[in-house]
């Protein structure tokens, strides 16, 4: 006799039962989650930073998407104004040494910027975008807050079971989100819009505006490593006679002067 296969009809099927939002039921939860992921990352031998991130990331995702895409479409606004300014640093030439002038102009229509490969953002707009930002939303030391410690921690990352408070600090601790410019980021684009609009002489800059980024470079060009090469242009730029040479006492009080102030620009980024 032939056997003959059957197939047995699904069941009915079950259907998924919803979290309690008790509040215990939600401890529980968290607390069971807490233990499951320290128990991934030790068996792991560890974990990175950026795997911090992505983890803590991706459970905010699912707990409340809605947030995650506030945060993340604020740290994209964020990191593409940074960019550009490391973009327009590259391309007038002072990203690093050896400086490279000339080489490139902004991004203007003209003959001389057809080439996407020869221009980088206008500089005078950036600045204009990074001024605004910051009026609005303030700054941020990554620096200082990479020098946090929780307890005995080895580094910045947050503790197992904590949550976010909504601070800008803690959103680049737990999920690596920029909410805030760096606190650098206003010096940069200031000594880079200077410094490219009083050595390519190019018109086409907002003059208003390279006028207040030299206002601005004046209050904090100490700091600097082009501090010397900025004063000299600017020096120039208003037609101001040349200083005396420095006597062998100033200089020594300047380079003493200077290294203090690089010091102490170093630890306010």
């Amino acid at each position: 006799m032939e056997e003959q296969n059957t197939i047995q009809a699904p069941g009915p099927s079950k259907e998924k039962k919803a979290l309690s939002t008790n509040p215990d039921s939600v401890r529980r939860r968290e607390y069971r989650q807490r233990k499951r992921e320290e128990k991934e990352v030790k068996a792991a031998g560890g974990e990175s930073i950026s795997e911090v991130w992505q983890r803590s990331s991706k459970r905010l995702l699912e707990e409340n998407p809605k947030l995650y895409n506030e945060l993340q479409a604020r740290h994209d606004e964020v990191s593409g104004l940074e960019a550009e300014v490391t973009e327009i640093e590259r391309g007038t030439g002072i990203h690093k040494w050896p400086y490279v002038l000339g080489k490139k102009r902004a991004e203007t229509l003209s003959a001389l910027t057809l080439d996407p490969e020869n221009v980088f953002p206008m500089p005078d707009l950036c600045f204009r975008d990074i001024k605004a930002d910051i009026a609005a939303n303030g700054t941020l030391s990554y620096r200082a807050v990479e020098a946090m410690r929780d307890g005995d921690a080895e580094d910045f990352r947050l503790a197992f079971g904590t949550r976010f408070d909504g601070t800008s600090e803690d959103a680049y601790r737990r999920f690596g989100f920029r909410l805030k410019i760096g606190s650098d980021v206003l010096q940069r684009i200031s000594e880079a819009l200077v410094i490219y609009a009083l050595t390519s002489k190019d018109t086409t800059l907002d003059a208003a505006t390279v006028e207040e980024a030299i206002t601005d470079c004046a209050t904090h060009g100490s700091f600097s490593s082009h501090a010397d090469w900025l004063k000299e242009l600017i020096r120039k730029h208003h037609h101001q006679p040349e200083p005396p040479p420095l006597s062998q006492r100033e200089l020594i009080e300047k380079t003493f002067n200077d290294l203090r102030n690089a010091g102490l620009g170093a630890l306010s980024l």
